[in-house]
């Protein structure tokens, strides 16, 4: 049996366990528990309000990139398993946590929406994910596993 080098299993556990459940996408199915089911290509059914949750594919992921990379040049990602991607009527919205290369993933997610067809970074609340409550539909973040107060 081939054993890794200590520093590959230390770099390897900090990549992949250091996500807090409460970042990890729900992407396609993928529960905001952090329980995954198999990965679906269909959007989850829409609400009374017409809200969908949508699997945040590669192409959005660069996209919401090239669009926070407008406000901040030095970010990278979004962090795996951290972008969550809807939408609701025409509007599509979508939180993702991007890293700075000096403050790392401070002040994160951040919040974008796209309306005719042009993605608008919204900036982040510089708090929790919740605080997103008020610029994305509060059934599209139930239906990404958060709870909006009040």
């Amino acid at each position: 049996m081939h054993r890794l080098p200590p520093l590959l299993i230390v770099l390897w556990l900090a990549a992949c366990g250091s996500e807090e459940p409460s970042q990890k996408a729900n992407e396609g199915t993928t529960a905001h528990t952090g329980t995954t089911a198999a990965p679906s290509t269909a959007p989850a059914p829409a609400g009374k309000d017409g809200c969908v949750n949508l699997a945040a594919t590669p192409a959005v992921k660069s996209t919401l990139l090239g669009v926070h990379r407008s406000v901040d040049p030095t970010a990278t990602g979004p962090r795996p398993g951290s972008t969550y991607y809807g939408r609701c009527g025409s509007s599509y919205y979508a939180l993702a946590f991007f890293r700075n290369a000096r403050t790392g993933y401070d002040d994160q997610p951040e919040a974008f929406k796209r309306v005719s067809g042009r993605w608008r970074d919204l900036g982040d609340t510089g708090g929790p994910v919740e605080d997103n409550c008020g610029r994305v539909p509060r059934s599209l973040m139930a239906a990404w596993g958060f709870k909006c107060a009040g």
